[in-house]
């Protein structure tokens, strides 16, 4: 497992052959030096956004259209250019053609003389595209080679072209001719883990759980064991606890406890220990609470504060106000010594807690100050449920105090429920309708 992850597989697909030739157009005779400067950024730009693939590929109508929008398109040279770009597909109608447009790649990247530099250097990103699908070219076999042509007649067609995952079966996987070793094994993917995502996002508790499992199983390395099923345990207890399924949760946790200390998983296992600790304690028992540990996170200290605030376990404020302390003070041991990425969710959590504690003194100005802090530096309409807490909070104040139209109008503002997770949109309507039944009674 301490070994570097393999390469990842390339598949060569129709809107990579819309990519490469454009670049081959562009960079084959260097047609880009008689562009104006500003069309040829205009036209770099979007390049580099489809070879980066950071987002799914934009059909190839939105794509010449995008090229088409740029500036100084009346230019003779450039008018051409999107003329040639607009019909070059058709030019590639049969397997025969584009087998010899793909075994041109090298023009692009290979030097012909010593004296003279390539068009694209090997290393540059346009260059390590062009090579990488020419590798892949080189690797398929003819069907698999008729099945691209298809599929790329198809997409400069604007029609569906489904990108199905290609079987990894060696007796069936005979769209390759030449197989490297990762054509052989099928890797991980993140499709599963995005649709765990979407599931939990939406509240399929059955098909989230589906995905995070399959997730977690595949095939992450050569060893006989994945060393990952507690990852999955833990983010399936985490699903129940958002659902409040604290049975369920209790059971998992258990068995992920064990795990993570058969894998020696220290994280995980603290991570498993902590939330055991969140779920609620046995009637007439109090919540335990924890004590400061090498790989705790701080908002487990910080969720202490709320235990603490109950009236039932007879606590002083000052115990609070101490935790809270710690937790801050934990928040900043967390950056420095663990390394970790500053996370604006948890920096203003603090002040979100804060504020809950200054509002229970008795101090509401300061209490809206903590408040003002996390709108001020929270998005709006997003996921933050740390923004919705405070938003709540406020609501709820409002509501006490009488402001009954008040708190609904800042509860009911788009920007409040806009983007909320189905656990946090049900926090967000119980809040709604007590404020309801709250103006109810006291009429």
């Amino acid at each position: 497992m301490d070994d570097a992850p393999p390469p990842t597989e390339h598949i060569l697909r129709p809107h990579h052959l819309v990519i490469l030739s454009i670049l081959m157009i562009t960079f084959k005779d260097l047609e880009i030096k008689k562009f104006p400067p500003d069309f040829a950024i205009h036209l770099l730009r979007i390049l580099l956004n489809e070879v980066a693939e950071v987002t799914e590929p934009i059909s190839h109508r939105e794509l010449l259209k995008a090229i088409g929008s740029g500036p100084h398109t009346e230019v003779k040279d450039v008018a051409q250019f999107l003329a040639a770009i607009n019909t070059v597909h058709s030019d590639i109608y049969s397997a025969e053609k584009l087998g010899n447009f793909l075994g041109n790649l090298p023009a692009l990247f290979v030097e012909k003389v010593l004296e003279e530099k390539p068009r694209l250097m090997r290393r540059s990103i346009f260059g390590y595209f062009c090579r990488r699908c020419f590798v892949s070219y080189v690797k398929l076999s003819f069907g698999g080679l008729n099945k691209l042509r298809d599929d790329y007649v198809a997409w400069c067609n604007n029609k569906e072209v489904i990108y199905e995952p290609v079987s990894k079966d060696n007796l069936t996987m005979d769209h390759l001719l030449h197989k490297t070793q990762s054509d052989k094994k099928a890797w991980a993917k993140p499709d599963s883990y995005a649709a765990w995502e979407k599931a939990k996002a939406t509240g399929d508790e059955t098909l989230a759980m589906e995905n995070i499992r399959r997730f977690f199983e595949q095939h992450f390395h050569d060893q006989s064991d994945s060393g990952y099923r507690q990852h999955a345990l833990l983010n399936v207890v985490h699903l129940h606890y958002l659902n409040k399924e604290y049975v369920a949760a209790d059971k998992l946790l258990h068995e992920a406890i064990g795990v993570a200390r058969t894998a020696n998983d220290r994280q995980t296992l603290q991570h498993c220990l902590s939330l055991l600790r969140r779920l609620p304690p046995p009637p007439g028992e109090k919540p335990f609470l924890n004590e400061i540990q090498p790989d705790m996170h701080p908002l487990e200290i910080l969720y202490d504060v709320k235990k603490l605030m109950h009236e039932e376990n007879e606590q002083p404020l000052l115990m609070a106000f101490n935790k809270l302390v710690e937790a801050m003070g934990l928040y900043d041991h967390w950056l420095d010594a663990q390394s970790a990425v500053p996370n604006d969710d948890h920096q203003w959590a603090q002040h979100a807690v804060q504020s809950m504690i200054w509002r229970e003194a008795g101090c509401e100005n300061l209490s809206r100050i903590s408040e003002d802090i996390v709108l001020a530096f929270t998005e709006a309409g997003s996921d933050n449920s740390t923004r919705l807490t405070v938003m709540l909070n406020r609501g709820h104040s409002m509501a006490r105090q009488g402001g009954y139209n008040q708190a609904l109008a800042l509860l009911l503002e788009p920007s409040t429920w806009t983007g909320l997770t189905l656990a946090d949109y049900n926090s967000w309507a119980h809040e709604v309708w007590n404020i309801l039944a709250m103006r109810a009674i006291r009429r």
